[in-house]
């Protein structure tokens, strides 16, 4: 691909030396207006975006110039260039309608909650029950799904496309049952390994009862032999009590990681069906 892309290049570039009449043309606000929607035909969104900055330099008060500019630069994934843009049109940060929604989703895809959440309380362009499924999205995107119920709540009426989706998402945040780190470490202080069993870490869980109960079956065959003085005895000792102590916290971060593996599935579902849509 590279090499074809070069050669291509090459042949242009002989074309144009030959025909410097024909180069000046071919930069001119037509031909450049034509190749930036051959490129975001052909799904060249970066390409694409540099030839429309040539437009928009041409036609700096062009708004659908403008509008499809931003949606280049976020479709190649360059979020912040596209914020920039609309942060230099509209410093009091009210772009028009042409780019409320661009500018809604740059947001969004930057990660930029507290601040989209702030921008959607002020007067906007775009229909109420579509402010109400950004500030679902938001909240639930921030992680913040008590506020995300009071939005649904708020929007129940709404039959915004994908709200429902993220409804049942919330339904399903609100049911899932987390495991208690303290619960966890209280189990396995009274049986090793039994708080990573809680955790649904059996394995492990197995793993370390079994180094416990073999340490201190050693350390007492050490002690019953040979007394206090027992080396045997001290070095077994020691390392059930190392192990009991590494039990106690592998517990709690076993019930913390389960937590958080729970949490970072569904917020992949979450992104999955709010950009998705753009």
């Amino acid at each position: 691909m590279i090499r074809f892309v070069k050669l291509i290049s090459i042949i242009l570039g002989i074309f144009l030396y030959a025909h410097p009449g024909y180069a000046q043309d071919l930069y001119n606000k037509e031909n450049s207006k034509a190749f930036a929607q051959y490129l975001l035909r052909s799904q060249q969104f970066h390409l694409a975006s540099i030839e429309l900055e040539r437009v928009n330099f041409m036609e700096p008060d062009n708004k659908h110039t403008r509008y499809q500019l931003v949606m280049a630069y976020r479709k190649a994934n360059e979020l912040q260039s596209g914020i920039s843009k609309i942060e230099k049109w509209y410093p009091q940060g009210n772009p028009d309608s042409t780019l409320v929604r661009e500018w809604v989703r740059l947001l969004l895809l930057n990660h930029e909650f507290p601040r989209i959440q702030s921008y959607l309380t002020k007067p906007s362009v775009i229909p109420q029950a579509e402010i109400g499924y950004y500030q679902l999205a938001a909240a639930m995107l921030y992680g913040d799904y008590s506020k995300a119920a009071e939005y649904l709540s708020d929007n129940q009426k709404s039959n915004y496309p994908g709200q429902q989706n993220l409804s049942v998402l919330l339904k399903q945040q609100q049911s899932t049952k987390y495991k208690h780190s303290g619960l966890a470490l209280g189990l396995s202080a009274v049986i090793p390994g039994l708080g990573k069993v809680y955790s649904k870490d059996w394995k492990d869980g197995l793993i370390t009862l079994l180094f416990i109960a073999t340490n201190t079956w050693q350390a007492y065959r050490g002690f019953s032999k040979d007394g206090i003085t027992s080396v045997y005895g001290w070095i077994f000792g020691t390392m059930a009590v190392g192990f009991y102590g590494s039990n106690l916290y592998g517990s709690w971060k076993s019930a913390s990681d389960y937590n958080l593996r729970l949490n970072n599935e569904l917020h992949h579902e979450i992104e999955a069906a709010v950009y998705n849509r753009f």
